[in-house]
C-alpha cells in the first residue's frame, strides 16, 4: 500500500538549493533592530531563493486563498498549487492541492508525475478537528486513488498534540473502508515551543523524528521556517493562521532529524530583520553525513488594507 501523504507533500522550506552569498544576504542571527510587531496589516507575500519561489495570495478578509511553489534543481523540477475556499456559514475550509514533479516530458514539457488532493477541513471551536479527502496519483509506472482522513487532537493550551491518519484504497472497484491503514504523528511541547515531532509515516513506530532548538526571539510572524518544516505545503499556511492551534513562541535555530535508516541531518537557521522586526531573509544550512547545503530565502511582505 502506498502512503499518499509522506514524501510527496514537501514543506515550503525544504527545497534544497545552492545559492551565492554576500554580506548583505548572509543572515547570521543579528539582533532585530526593533521589537517584533503584530503584523495585522501585512502578510508574507513570497519566499524567494535562487531556483525556487513560494508565493502567497490572500482574499479580501486576509485569509490565505492560494499558494504556489516552483523549484528546479539537479533532481528535476516541481510545481505545487494549493487553493483554499471558505464557504459562508460553514465551519470548514475547502482545499484543492496539486503537485507536479520530475523531468519535463512530451512536446509541451509537462512534468512526468502529478498528484491531486481534494480535501475538506472541518473546524470545531476555531481549530481543525479533522480533514477528509481523496487523492489521485498519476505517475508513469503507478496510478492510485485513495480516500483519507486525519483527526487532530489538542491540549488544554490549544496546542496540537497528535494527528491520526487513516487511508483507504480501492478493492475490486470500491474503497475498502473496513480495513484502513492507520498511523500517527505526535508533537511534544515545552515552554511554549514544539520541541519534538514524531512521524510514523505509515508504520507503527516513529520513522522520522525532528528535534527543535530555539533562540530567544519571539516568533510573532507565524509564517516562518518552523511552520513550513512542521506541516506539508498545503497545511502550513492554515497553521500560520491559527487553525491548527498555537504556534511555537520563539524562532527556531536548529532542527535535528533522525529517520529509520539512522541517517541524521542537522538544519540551522540564521535571520536578518527589517526595521519593523519582521524577518527580511533567512539562511538554511543543512548538514548530513554525505551532504552540506546552504541557501538563502528572501521574505517579501504585502501590506493589507485595513478592514
Amino acid at each position: 500500500m502506498k502512503n499518499l501523504r509522506i514524501g510527496v507533500m514537501p514543506a515550503v522550506a525544504a527545497i534544497v538549493l545552492a545559492s551565492c552569498s554576500n554580506e548583505a544576504d548572509n543572515p547570521v542571527n543579528p539582533e532585530p533592530p526593533a521589537e517584533p510587531v503584530e503584523n495585522v496589516k501585512s502578510r508574507v507575500e513570497a519566499f524567494v531563493a535562487e531556483n525556487a519561489t513560494t508565493s502567497f495570495v490572500y482574499d479580501d478578509e486576509g485569509r490565505i486563498s492560494l499558494v504556489e511553489i516552483s523549484s528546479s534543481d539537479y533532481d528535476g523540477s516541481s510545481f505545487i498549487r494549493a487553493s483554499y475556499t471558505y464557504p459562508e456559514d460553514r465551519d470548514e475550509i475547502g482545499l484543492r492541492y496539486t503537485t507536479y514533479t520530475g523531468s519535463p516530458v512530451g512536446e509541451n514539457g509537462t512534468l512526468s508525475n502529478y498528484r491531486t488532493w481534494d480535501e475538506v477541513l472541518t473546524i470545531e471551536d476555531g481549530l481543525i478537528a479533522y480533514c477528509e479527502g481523496v487523492c489521485d496519483v498519476r505517475e508513469p509506472n503507478s496510478t492510485l486513488n485513495a480516500k483519507y482522513r486525519i483527526e487532530y487532537s489538542y491540549d488544554s493550551e490549544r496546542r496540537l498534540t497528535t494527528a491520526k491518519h487513516y487511508q483507504w484504497t480501492r478493492n475490486y472497484g470500491d474503497y475498502d473502508m473496513d480495513h484502513p491503514w492507520i498511523w500517527y504523528e505526535r508533537f511534544v511541547w515545552e515552554k511554549g515551543n514544539m520541541i519534538r515531532h514524531e512521524d510514523e509515516a505509515g508504520g507503527s513506530s516513529p520513522k522520522y523524528i525532528y528535534n527543535y532548538i530555539y533562540n530567544a526571539w519571539p516568533a510573532v510572524d507565524n509564517i516562518g521556517p518552523l511552520v513550513c518544516g512542521m506541516f506539508d505545503a498545503a497545511h502550513s499556511p492554515l497553521h500560520s493562521a491559527g487553525y491548527f492551534g498555537k504556534a511555537s513562541a520563539n524562532l527556531v535555530s536548529k532542527i535535528n532529524t533522525i529517520n529509520d535508516l539512522s541517517v541524521n541531518g542537522i538544519k540551522e537557521f540564521g535571520y536578518l530583520f527589517d526595521d519593523r522586526g519582521r524577518i527580511k531573509s533567512y539562511r538554511e544550512t543543512y548538514y548530513s553525513p554525505n551532504r552540506y547545503t546552504s541557501y538563502i530565502w528572501r521574505v517579501d511582505w504585502k501590506e493589507l488594507s485595513a478592514t
